[in-house]
């Protein structure tokens, strides 16, 4: 135990010494009080969102098997989260550019209140509606806020070279909320049952709702029934490499606890260990660093995290994959503001989306305790193939 605590206060101290550091830099990049009041409207709302998210993580499990499930029922409940949001993304994608952003992310927060709705419930059927719900909201809440933010950012004439700014602040931002949500989750969990930590993510969507209402301004995307124009090979290479980068982070959230929990690491110490990885990894982007050849780097060395994981699946090797996470989120989000069109980036995100859902599916059907080597291999194939598809980027620009 003293060996993880260690890790910890080295991470942590990592971590505040590169905050700090980037704050002095940002200090040499004036911005606008309109822009400042604009991110924390933002950023505000997007952590009430994710929060609620994080809130409920731990202990999806614990109640799942309190009212008496198998292993393979409980993974048939999160494989009807993936399917719903295969499907209905692009659906999603369309309505919020057609009828705006701002409602998209307010659907967000009552779909969540429904979904947490149904957990008291032990009936399966119940349970996979509010699962097939929860994937419709985590298909909005990984699109559309962010497509909000991008085209309110261009609509009120701010610099481009600024959204990195609000990325890595929301991923900073991300990662603390993880780790404060996890202490809370396990304090409700403890003081009164596991129901009461979906109680409370509701009355944060409520209160997430509310806010939205009065904070945010709509944005709209336009709408045509034909993409083609829009699907230039940019945009496919984009969409190749964010479904194999981000269907890799779910494989690796499915199947990190199982393994360390047999080597007798503890699951919180773990998952405070990431957390921090990750904020480490999103302050290691400058706004004059090129994105492209950042995200290649990035994807090899994710790749080598796989390969090792393989053969040595440790806890420093899970924590060097996050903090490629860290890396990867902002740099990924940089170039959907680049590339995607601001008229069409809700209906291309989704579309975008719907790639790392069947990769994930599929994954979950195989996985198994025995094949996680070959699995691992696979997935550092697949990051190896996203590499090369990064390089067809990096000489188109």
């Amino acid at each position: 135990m003293e060996y993880y605590i260690w890790l910890i206060t080295i991470c942590s101290f990592l971590c505040v010494c590169i905050v700090l550091a980037r704050q002095y830099i940002s200090r040499k990049t004036p911005v606008s009080k309109e822009f400042i009041q604009f991110q924390r409207n933002f950023l505000l709302i997007f952590v009430i969102a994710n929060f609620s998210d994080w809130l409920q993580g731990p202990y999806l499990y614990i109640m799942y098997t309190s009212h008496g499930f198998t292993m393979k029922d409980i993974s048939y409940l999160f494989i009807s989260e993936f399917v719903s949001s295969a499907i209905f993304g692009t659906f999603v994608g369309y309505l919020s550019d057609r009828y705006g952003r701002k409602k998209s992310c307010m659907l967000y927060f009552l779909l969540s209140i429904l979904s947490c709705s149904t957990k008291r419930s032990s009936s399966y059927m119940i349970l996979i509606f509010g699962r097939i719900l929860g994937g419709i909201a985590s298909s909005i809440l990984m699109t559309s806020f962010e497509s909000w933010m991008i085209s309110a950012h261009e609509n009120m004439g701010f610099p481009t070279v600024w959204l990195n700014l609000t990325f890595k602040t929301a991923s900073t931002l991300n990662s603390l909320t993880a780790i404060v949500a996890g202490f809370v989750s396990t304090l409700l969990a403890e003081q009164y049952t596991p129901i009461a930590v979906f109680d409370s993510a509701m009355t944060l969507q409520i209160a997430g709702g509310i806010l939205i209402y009065f904070l945010w301004n709509e944005n709209y995307g336009e709408i045509t029934y034909i993409l083609k124009p829009y699907c230039n090979n940019m945009l496919i290479y984009l969409g190749i490499v964010q479904c194999v980068f981000e269907a890799a982070v779910y494989i690796f959230v499915f199947s990190w606890a199982p393994i360390l929990e047999r080597q007798h690491v503890p699951d919180g110490i773990s998952f405070t260990i990431f957390m921090l990885c990750i904020m480490i990894g999103t302050q290691f982007i400058h706004k004059n660093d090129n994105v492209e050849k950042l995200l290649a780097i990035n994807i090899v060395f994710a790749a080598v995290c796989f390969f090792i994981l393989s053969v040595y699946p440790h806890l420093v090797v899970y924590s060097f994959f996050e903090f490629s996470y860290g890396v990867y989120y902002p740099l990924q989000g940089i170039m959907r503001a680049k590339y995607i069109p601001s008229k069409h980036r809700g209906v291309i995100s989704n579309i975008m989306r719907i790639g790392v859902n069947f990769i994930v599916i599929f994954a979950l059907l195989q996985i198994t305790d025995e094949n996680m080597d070959y699995m691992y291999t696979w997935v550092g194939c697949m990051l190896f193939i996203a590499f090369i598809v990064q390089c067809f980027v990096i000489k188109k620009i």
